[in-house]
């Protein structure tokens, strides 16, 4: 669970900065949005709740990606509609490297490439400078993200050609890999 795009980076203080492409504003919708909403944190504060206890303490055996990821789709919902109260702009996305078929309600949103201990290639560069990279614009679509993984390695390489000149965050060629390439889905409209 993720924030909603208009608050990703005020924890940090690193807002991002509006995307205008010619189809308008873009917002980013990708899997670097800080906060991302701590499970820990809320069984911490609902010790009563013996299924996300259960979640919890499971999820801390598993290694999965550094955010910490629930990888049963009911317990997902189940989570999301916790934390809806006090959060009610909570968003719920998939995200997948290795081929899985998300659930049928969520919608492809497009590709992201997140570097782990740095995070979105698209977010680093594009979202937080996009006038220099005014002329890739057009390389993501409404949600922010490529939405092929040709046009994700087409940006990455403008990335690593800009982001030192830019004064970007550095993230080495060598640090993108295949795993580093994620699809995004998530509920259309939320």
């Amino acid at each position: 669970m993720v924030a909603a795009p208009r608050r990703v980076g005020r924890v940090w203080g690193d807002t991002l900065r509006d995307l205008r492409t010619d189809r308008g504003l873009v917002e980013y919708r990708g899997a670097d949005r800080e906060p991302w909403l701590d499970v820990d944190d809320l069984a911490d504060a609902n010790p009563n709740q013996p299924l996300l206890q259960t979640h919890c303490a499971t999820r801390r055996r598993e290694h999965a990606f550094s955010a910490g990821v629930c990888t049963d789709t009911a317990m997902a919902d189940w989570l999301l509609g916790a934390v809806l109260p006090g959060v009610p702009d909570a968003e719920l996305i998939w995200i997948d490297n290795e081929g899985a078929t998300p659930p049928q309600d969520l919608a492809f949103l497009g590709y992201d490439c997140f570097v782990d201990g740095y995070g979105s290639l698209l977010r680093l560069g594009m979202f937080t400078r996009p006038e220099v990279f005014a002329d890739a614009a057009g390389m993501v679509n409404v949600y922010g993200l490529c939405t092929t993984r040709e046009a994700l390695a087409a940006y990455a390489r403008l990335y690593h050609e800009r982001y030192e000149e830019a004064v970007l965050e550095i993230v080495e060629p060598q640090m993108v890999s295949e795993a580093c390439i994620f699809r995004i889905y998530g509920r259309v409209g939320s």
